[in-house]
């Protein structure tokens, strides 16, 4: 994204690394916090250029609903975490994904337009909560925290559903 989470987190003593599909937002990442430019790069959260074992932490937000199959970025969060890493996932919650499909669908998974920032035009896919906590992930990861909330987006705060899903768990051991 746009670097205010990796500087936040610098600014508190990490050694930050961020990747973004987005060249633009990395422009805007390296521009902006200018000081990690260096640590800032374009990737794929599913081939991640890392060693294993690299990470203490790897927080992703925002990013498995743009994918397919999240269990693509399961694996190389769990390759690239030390045992007993901290893995900290935010995504828009399956419930508050009705509202932006076509087919009233649950279960049905689908592909979702959205213009972002006014310049960049994704293509994210809806998901049900047990594609978050698939067999992959619930056999690799224990969950220390899991919390639903709404945020300030004013449409989910009049209806009064969930607009995030957080997921707090560790890496367990090999």
């Amino acid at each position: 994204g746009f670097g205010y989470n990796a500087n936040f987190l610098h600014k508190k003593g990490a050694k930050i690394w961020g990747i973004d599909a987005s060249p633009y937002l990395i422009d805007i990442a390296k521009e902006k916090y200018y000081n990690l430019s260096q640590n800032f790069s374009v990737g794929n959260v599913e081939k991640l250029p890392f060693k294993n074992n690299f990470f203490d932490i790897i927080i992703s937000k925002y990013v498995l609903h743009f994918l397919n199959r999240p269990d693509s970025a399961f694996k190389e969060f769990f390759r690239c975490l030390k045992n007993h890493g901290i893995l900290i996932i935010f995504v828009h919650h399956p419930i508050s994904n009705l509202f932006l499909k076509k087919h009233k669908n649950y279960f049905k998974k689908e592909k979702i337009r959205v213009c972002t920032l006014k310049k960049i035009d994704t293509v994210q896919f809806t998901h049900p909560l047990t594609d978050y906590l698939s067999e992959y992930f619930l056999n690799h990861f224990d969950i220390k925290c899991f919390e639903e909330g709404q945020g300030s987006n004013r449409l989910f705060t009049q209806i009064k559903i969930p607009e995030y899903l957080l997921i707090k768990a560790v890496k367990r051991k090999k």
